[in-house]
């Protein structure tokens, strides 16, 4: 889904100046699929995407766009990288998507032998995704001029459990504004009566890629790009913690990316709120099974019944390892095998850092492991700099007690140079409501539409 509008911008950098290096981008084209982590794809993330309708969007980069941070981490295209490819001369531009105006005054497309209807505001480019949840399309608002993108979720009523998460998350969506984070444009009516509604289409950001496509191509990666992404995807995670929200499945291919390296964090339908810190011990009745295996937080693997915001630094700390070596840094096979990888990097955890684990038979297995005295990140990563070596370490503990935040990972020294001595802007904290968990059947079909006549009543006419 495509970065679409501007965002207050966290940090005010220096202009840059005649001697700064050119400004970069990812290539075009750089994009290719590779072997991914045992979990659903993401088909939010689109492949590079052209529409007939001009795109009104700036950048949402923590810099405020053309910040000296912002040209740090924008990619310039590497040795032989294209640029992108302009029509022959006197080639007819590519044809639109036909489609039939129904009676109800919707327009009906057929894409990949999937019918799609959308609103008359709407125009469809083309598919750029598809998965089990659903098939998404490139698009442009035709009143705004934006280009967005429209998720189908075909049958969305039938099955509570895949209901509640398509409400979790647009009501996360909605309520976590912030520049990093995906923002939720739309929710497309039903043709006909709530009672019969099946189909539900959401509007979103469009964005040029993710994140797992970046890692696993071929475009050059400096330690300035790891260092935006990086600095983006904790940016938008602490706005996110500091409401109380644990994402619960961070992984690369949920880190949207456009070709100026804008970041936006999406997919938070596993997503849960939390009490206050005081309140830890009232969380007993979150689920082990989240955040894809080569992601998860050792308490998690461990079948621990409480757990914290550290598991998503543990999630960021990963992705972080994984943009610097170009490979996941723990692929376990299964919740054994992460557990071993995890240990061989980081070493046999002492009597301290098992205090926290309340399973047992998890403890014994743990101690009978043969030791292991761990790994230096130089190691693994012979050209790290000391403070990404640092900062791995603050973000990676077997005991989530010892972990940064995402805070402390922002004034970290490897961050340094894109905070420019300059404080971390301050966040709202209004907690997000979740009343919803409670609800099933019916109820959480009218809680959707309710959310729709919301965002629909505040359309610009």
């Amino acid at each position: 889904m495509t970065a679409v509008g501007s965002a207050a911008s966290p940090l005010v950098p220096q202009q840059p100046s005649a001697s700064d290096p050119p400004a970069p981008s990812l290539e075009a084209g750089s994009k290719r699929r590779t072997e991914m982590p045992p979990s659903e794809s993401n088909p939010a993330a689109s492949a590079s995407t052209s529409s007939s309708c001009t795109s009104s969007s700036s950048s949402s980069s923590p810099t405020g766009g053309g910040g000296t941070p912002a040209k740090m981490a924008r990619l310039a295209p590497g040795p032989g990288g294209a640029s992108t490819p302009k029509p022959a001369p006197g080639k007819p531009p590519a044809e639109k998507l036909s489609f039939e105006l129904t009676e109800s005054g919707v327009k009906r497309y057929n894409i990949c032998g999937m019918r799609f209807e959308v609103t008359t505001e709407y125009e469809l480019t083309r598919a750029v995704g598809q998965g089990a949840n659903g098939l998404v399309c490139s698009g442009c608002n035709l009143k705004s001029g934006k280009r967005v993108a429209i998720k189908k979720i075909p049958r969305a009523f039938e099955i509570d459990t895949d209901c509640k998460r398509l409400l979790r998350e647009i009501k996360m969506l909605r309520h976590l504004r912030h520049a990093n984070v995906l923002s939720l444009l739309d929710i497309l009516p039903p043709s006909g009566r709530r009672e019969e509604w099946k189909d539900v289409y959401i509007v979103s950001e469009l964005m040029d890629t993710d994140l797992h496509y970046v890692i696993h191509s071929k475009q050059p990666l400096s330690e300035a790009h790891t260092r935006y992404f990086l600095y983006q995807i904790l940016s938008g995670m602490r706005s996110v913690h500091a409401r109380n929200v644990l994402h619960r499945d961070l992984k690369p291919g949920n880190v949207l990316v456009n070709k100026n390296c804008d970041v936006k964090i999406c997919d938070f339908g596993l997503a849960r709120g939390m009490a206050d810190s005081g309140e830890a011990e009232k969380q007993r009745d979150m689920t082990e099974y989240v955040v894809t295996r080569w992601y998860r937080a050792p308490e998690l693997l461990v079948d621990n019944p409480g757990y914290s915001t550290a598991i998503d630094v543990w999630a960021v700390g990963c992705i972080f390892a994984e943009m610097i070596g170009r490979k996941a840094l723990f692929p376990g096979t299964d919740y054994l095998d992460q557990l071993r990888r995890i240990i061989d990097v980081l070493g046999t955890p002492s009597d301290d850092d098992l205090a926290f684990m309340t399973n047992e038979q998890a403890v014994a297995f743990l101690r009978s492991l043969p030791l292991r005295p761990g790994k230096r990140w130089e190691e693994l990563f012979p050209d790290v700099s000391p403070q990404a070596a640092e900062l791995l370490s603050m973000m990676l503990t077997f005991n989530p007690a010892d972990r940064c935040t995402m805070e402390d990972a922002l004034m970290s020294r490897y961050l340094a140079p894109l905070r420019l001595g300059r404080p971390l802007p301050p966040l709202e904290s209004d907690d997000v409501d979740t009343s919803y968990e409670s609800v099933d059947g019916e109820r959480i079909r009218e809680w959707i539409h309710e959310e729709m006549q919301q965002m629909r009543a505040q359309q610009p006419q």
